[in-house]
């Protein structure tokens, strides 16, 4: 995935996308993996009424939500909450993904999306993975004119907030 993101190998099929659908179809992945996992978490969609469209390939921003709303679930304990919202902003349509898990340390956060990072708290807690997704993550954003970018006091509870902001369809009048 890397090496085609990275070369442009992998074409985007760029589409008229209306982000609730996606916004509910991460909630409900979080919801069955939160069954699957049994770990009791609260997770809420909040959209602002009547977003524009984006320009986007949905299959990707799919995954762009799935990635983020799967890091927030591997931080964030059992009891905790998991925020998923969009709002418009200045001709930009942007998506938050809000946890209450461990937070980021302000050290580390400029390194989060870096290939191959990974953090102290997904090495105390043994979180599987490759130090790639967000990484990846960030990519893809930025292959559709977007940004993202990161919050967190780095204190246990209070969680991060993760934000993509991507370009409104100029056809839906952003």
């Amino acid at each position: 995935d890397l090496s085609r993101l990275e070369t442009g190998a992998d074409e985007l099929d760029l589409q008229s996308v209306d982000v609730l659908p996606i916004l509910e179809a991460g909630r409900e992945h979080l919801a069955n993996r939160s069954i699957q996992e049994t770990k009791a978490l609260r997770i809420e969609v909040e959209a602002e009424a009547h977003l524009p469209t984006v320009q986007a390939d949905p299959a990707r921003l799919q995954r762009i939500l799935r990635g983020l709303l799967d890091n927030a679930f591997n931080f964030t304990p059992a009891g905790g909450s998991i925020w998923i919202r969009a709002r418009r902003l200045e001709g930009r349509v942007c998506l938050e993904v809000e946890d209450t898990g461990t937070g980021i340390t302000p050290a580390e956060q400029p390194r989060v999306f870096e290939r191959f990072f990974r953090g102290e708290q997904a090495l105390n807690l043994g979180v599987p993975g490759t130090g790639l997704g967000l990484s990846i993550i960030a990519g893809l954003v930025e292959r559709h004119g977007g940004t993202i970018g990161l919050e967190s006091a780095g204190i246990a509870g209070q969680g991060s907030r993760f934000t993509v902001t991507l370009p409104a369809d100029a056809a839906a009048g952003g």
